[in-house]
């Protein structure tokens, strides 16, 4: 099995998650211009773009917010549902 690094490691697999499930989404501070802290996200936005990669305030209230919206328009259409409960994975 080849060796790679931690960063390599968790690159592939939110890239693995956005192209499993089309309702993930990666928000956070800098994660898509910037390519997030010690470039974990690095060619994600160019892979998936900006609908899918999405770069927030640095704000906690903010992206909260944004989450909060997301999974309740989520809701609203009907997604995700189990059991009535919304299942939401937000990566930040």
């Amino acid at each position: 099995m080849p060796e790679i690094t931690y960063r390599e490691a968790l690159n592939q697999a939110l890239a693995e998650e956005i192209e499993r499930d089309d309702n993930v989404v990666l928000l956070g501070e800098e994660v898509a211009q910037f390519k997030g802290s010690y470039k974990v996200s690095e060619g994600l936005l160019e892979k998936f773009g900006s609908e899918k990669i999405i770069d927030t305030p640095i704000s906690e209230a903010a992206f909260s917010g944004l989450a909060v919206g997301a999974a309740r328009s989520l809701r609203r259409r009907g997604r995700r549902r189990e059991g009535g409960r919304l299942r939401a994975r937000v990566h930040a």
